[in-house]
């Protein structure tokens, strides 16, 4: 893993289980969201980032949080300076 994407913050997105979940295909979120089928498929992948409000759009036709479509944690250079401090110990 390169040092760059070890000082990124990691994001996971839930849309596809959120989306199966309300009982949507892919194509209807879309048609709601008004914006195309490629587009939530390549934010579902990761390939195309989002904007706040698209992403505040998605979450309020899927009735969750943005916490709960995209689980972001902190990057794994600052996971592992707080395994290694003293105070996790």
């Amino acid at each position: 893993m390169t040092s760059n994407a070890r000082n990124k913050p990691r994001r996971e997105n839930h849309i596809a289980k959120i989306r199966r979940e309300n009982g949507l295909s892919q194509s209807a979120l879309a048609v709601l969201v008004g914006v195309s089928q490629n587009t939530i498929g390549n934010i579902k992948r990761g390939t195309q980032s989002t904007t706040v409000d698209l992403a505040l759009k998605i979450a309020l036709i899927l009735n969750v949080s943005l916490d709960e479509l995209f689980r972001i944690s902190k990057p794994q250079s600052e996971r592992e300076a707080e395994l290694d401090s003293p105070m996790s110990h």
